[in-house]
């Protein structure tokens, strides 16, 4: 067994045999998952098209933000709340105070939001959707009343900082 290892026609043929052999173990192995892999990330990509279509038919203002390159898009409290409540339809249920707008090496603007007898998804989707929409909005502080007259109904405050 020992003249075995020693004898260089052995690795002359063992070599080989195993380079080749790791080819022929991906293409049988292998390749049928990697096969099916890509036509189910195929069905995440249609799907993906008909959510971007349908997100594009709802907010067609999002392709003129990416058509501004380069162009700071101006933030303003009033507006983003508004499009953001008017599309959830509680338009008349918010109230906003503005607070101080600080300069320097990071400029920021504060304001407080009143939610008036709203439901916990309409909260959430307000928060989630403004944030989603502006991405230097922070949320500060969050804070939820429960009216114990009806059920799921709540007045929420929020504190918010844009940096810009």
């Amino acid at each position: 067994m020992q003249e075995l290892y020693k004898n260089p026609m052995v690795y002359y043929i063992l070599i080989p045999c195993l380079v080749l052999a790791w080819p022929a173990f991906m293409m049988l192995k292998y390749m049928p998952s990697i096969h099916n892999e890509r036509d189910t990330w195929m069905g995440y990509v249609e799907d993906a098209n008909d959510l971007i279509i349908e997100i594009l038919t709802l907010d067609p203002e999002r392709l003129n933000y990416a058509g501004k390159q380069g162009e700071a898009v101006e933030f303003e409290y009033n507006k983003a709340l508004y499009d953001v409540a008017n599309s959830l339809r509680i338009a008349n249920d918010y109230t906003f105070r503005p607070g101080a707008t600080t300069s320097g090496i990071q400029k920021k603007k504060m304001g407080d939001v009143t939610l008036d007898n709203i439901n916990i998804t309409q909260c959430s989707l307000f928060l989630s959707t403004l944030q989603m929409r502006w991405n230097g909005l922070e949320c500060t502080k969050l804070g939820l009343t429960n009216k114990k007259t009806m059920k799921d109904r709540w007045d929420a405050t929020m504190s918010f900082v844009y940096y810009y």
